[in-house]
């Protein structure tokens, strides 16, 4: 029990759930007839540009994580947006979302292995930006990869959203990108009103996707007969994760250094 209080107890971790969209979307067309569809695609991300990132910067512990995704959700996150063509002067676009990430115990997002990180690393710059791009891969969990591991199929973010019980999706990817031409080539009325639309569009994806991350037992048919553990894609089991291998990591570091530990293994004990 006094593990279990220390956790209540803990220091707040930073999680960021994330989300991008595109002034483009994929040419299917290419995709099928590509003889290595992973090439092929990764050649048409590098031609997209992200057009605007949302995210949400959450603060929580276990204790927070007991709570309803919606309380959490108001009370414990903060919105971040990064525009491709808004930033402030001197800094490159979207260095304030890739600095959150620097931050975060762990970074969330619906495919973003696949999608978002490659799409984001043409933004990250400077020395050391690829062990910086690596580093941030590395803390991601995203629901889909882990998804298509576990069932061995593609389950789309609607859909989960659907046999979950929650609300749906405000709009497509293609939508977005009509939004963005919108922005860039509409009268400064319609820019305004599409740049407002197309951030809704962004944010609602993203909270979507923090809510699914909370849930603690996610359905995975529409009759709620099959359910998945926290551990399949769940924020609390990945922080949770996160926090042994750092135990971990500590105890062998402490035994390299005292020859009374060398050859033990470690106690399983939770450090606070």
């Amino acid at each position: 029990m006094q593990s279990v209080r220390a956790r209540m107890d803990a220091p707040l971790e930073t999680v960021v759930v994330f989300d991008c969209e595109t002034d483009r979307i994929f040419d299917r067309r290419k995709l099928r007839q590509s003889k290595t569809e992973d090439e092929e695609r990764l050649l048409q991300i590098a031609d997209m540009e992200c057009t605007i990132a949302g995210a949400l910067v959450l603060r929580v512990n276990d204790a927070i994580l007991l709570r309803p995704p919606e309380e959490i959700l108001e009370r414990h996150a903060a919105e971040l947006t990064c525009w491709r063509d808004v930033c402030p002067a001197g800094e490159r676009p979207f260095e304030s979302l890739l600095r959150a990430f620097d931050e975060a115990t762990l970074i969330v997002g619906f495919n973003q292995l696949d999608f978002d990180m490659p799409l984001m690393r043409k933004y990250y710059r400077g020395l050391g930006s690829a062990q910086r791009y690596l580093q941030h891969r590395l803390k991601c969990v995203d629901i889909l990869a882990n998804m298509r591991c576990q069932l061995d199929t593609w389950v789309s973010l609607a859909n989960m959203l659907s046999m979950n019980r929650m609300a749906s999706k405000s709009g497509s990817g293609v939508n977005a990108v009509t939004l963005w031409n919108q922005v860039q080539m509409g009268t400064a009325t319609e820019a305004r009103e599409a740049r407002d639309e197309l951030h809704e569009y962004c944010t609602n994806d993203v909270k979507l996707t923090a809510h699914l991350a909370l849930l603690h037992e996610p359905r995975l048919t529409a009759d709620g007969r099959v359910r998945a553990s926290n551990a399949l894609f769940g924020i609390a089991s990945a922080l949770a994760a996160a926090r042994r291998a750092a135990d971990i990591s500590l105890h062998v570091l402490e035994c390299s250094r005292t020859d009374e530990c060398s050859g033990s293994q470690p106690t399983g004990r939770v450090r606070a």
